[in-house]
This record gives C-alpha cells, structure tokens and sequence, in this order.
C-alpha cells in the first residue's frame, strides 16, 4: 500500500454511544453480562438481608427476587449512564479522531495523543453496515464509522486490509 487509508471523525457523543450499542449487541457476551449483571446484584442485596437477619429467610428471598428485577431492568441503562459520562468528560469530546491505517499497524491520532497498534493485537473484526468495530486483545475497541472514510474506495480497501490481517472477521447484516 503506498499511502495510508485515512478514517477521520468528530469524537461526539451520539458516535461514541453508535460504537458503545453496536459493542453491547455484537461485541460478544451480551446475554452472558446480562444475566451475571441481574444474578449478582440480586443475590448481592439478597446476602446481606439474610446475613444481618437470618430467621427472615423468606424476606431475603423476596429481596433477591426484586433485587434481581431492578438489576435486569436498570443494570444497561447505569451502565450507558456511565459511558456517556466518560464520553462527555473526555479531554477530546468534540475534536476530530484520525486513524490512518498502514499495512502493518494502524495509527490512532488525537489532540495530545498519538498511538500505533500493530495489526496482530487485534483479535476481533467485527462489519456492521454502519462500520467497522476493531478489538484489540484485552476486550478494547475501537468504533470506525463508515462515515469517517473518504471515500466507498477507501472503506473497501480497509475492509480488504483488516480481512487480511485479523483471523476472526465476522459480518452482521
């Protein structure tokens, strides 16, 4: 490849929240999340009932019961919450992300940062029709949004690039 393949975008917070759903529904682990998520915490609040009163079993039960519906009904939501506050504190929030990626590794620029990422740390391509969810080893994605291309030339040519590179390539319709 002579030149490198530029995907530039504004770091918002409506495209980081598009990468963080897309995550959550293909990134893999959703139902294994959401069930540890309403499990733990219903059985968190549940223990401690029954630990500081144990001859009210039954009422530790019940606090399982709706510690668990709370949990499953809230836990994605606090969760979203959080990102989104992650997001808006972010030191580049609103400024452009550049990646340029190169045969061997793919460049991620931002103001006051600069990183480069080799093609064998990551583990999982993931193509929605929206764009493309990279993720390095250790669970760490990064969201390129089709947008952010130059070109329909240039997303392809990626797509060919990252195929190329990353063993596990998955493509969702």
């Amino acid at each position: 490849m002579d030149s490198p393949i530029i995907i530039r975008f504004p770091f918002t917070i409506d495209e980081a929240l598009t990468g963080f759903q897309l995550h959550d529904c293909h990134g893999g682990g959703f139902m294994r999340r959401q069930v540890a998520r309403i499990l733990s915490g219903g059985l968190d609040v549940g223990g401690i009932a029954v630990a500081f009163r144990p001859h009210l079993m039954f009422m530790g039960m019940i606090a399982i019961m709706f510690s668990c519906m709370f949990f499953g009904l809230c836990g994605s939501g606090l969760r979203r919450s959080f990102f989104l506050k992650q997001v808006a504190e972010s030191p580049v929030a609103g400024s452009d992300i550049e990646y340029d990626a190169l045969d061997d590794r793919l460049v991620t620029k931002t103001p006051g940062s600069y990183s480069e990422t080799y093609w064998s740390r990551f583990v999982k391509l993931i193509v929605v029709p929206g764009g493309v969810l990279l993720y390095r080893d250790g669970g760490n994605y990064d969201w390129l949004p089709r947008h952010g291309f130059a070109n329909e030339i240039d997303y392809e040519h990626f797509l060919d690039l990252a195929r190329s590179r990353i063993e596990n390539a998955i493509q969702v319709n």
